[in-house]
């Protein structure tokens, strides 16, 4: 279930173009073509990160989590392919 797309939707329809609504939170390539088809909405904001492990020595004495969150090359492009394939082709 996508929280929020009917608000998201609403605020696309009304905004008529004179400003872009950008849809972020939770966006993933698992969910944008949903919220793309939805909504309207065509900008979307993804950290497009996966779970990593860290130093264990900088886990050990604190200074940071055993695995944090980064933004992954695969995630940004599998996301850049569906929106392209949902987007059409590009016009030259």
């Amino acid at each position: 279930m996508l929280e929020g797309k009917d608000a998201l939707a609403a605020m696309h329809t009304h905004a008529d173009a004179r400003i872009e609504i950008m849809a972020g939170s939770g966006v993933s390539t698992e969910n944008v073509e949903a919220i793309a088809r939805s909504t309207g909405i065509r900008s979307f904001h993804a950290s497009c990160s996966e779970a990593m492990a860290t130093d264990d020595r900088l886990a050990r004495f604190g200074f940071t989590s055993p695995v944090e969150r980064r933004t992954s090359a695969r995630r940004i492009r599998e996301m850049q392919a569906v929106l392209q394939r949902i987007s059409g082709p590009k016009e030259t």
